[in-house]
């Protein structure tokens, strides 16, 4: 969205925008990496799906989307994957 307010990449609010997008980025890889030592990576990647449940959840409080009754039964059916994958998978 700054990119196109802006109508240019090198904006200072752009580039201001893309380094803290490729900070954030960095800083979740290195958690990644760093959670990867203490948990087996089968357990740990299965937990990787709520990102479906926490990005249009965040969407829908911070862009004002709406959330959906097919979203509804989609993160129940994700969360229902992910008790079955922890406890007998």
């Amino acid at each position: 969205m700054e990119v196109q307010s802006a109508g240019t990449w090198f904006s200072p609010r752009a580039v201001l925008t893309i380094f803290f997008a490729l900070a954030i980025y960095a800083i979740a890889t290195l958690l990644w990496i760093n959670l990867l030592r203490f948990v087996n990576l089968n357990k740990a990647y299965s937990f990787m799906a709520l990102c479906f449940i926490i990005v249009p959840i965040a969407s829908h409080f911070v862009f004002k989307e709406t959330v959906t009754a097919g979203y509804a039964v989609g993160t129940a059916l994700v969360v229902l994957g992910l008790v079955i994958a922890t406890r007998f998978g």
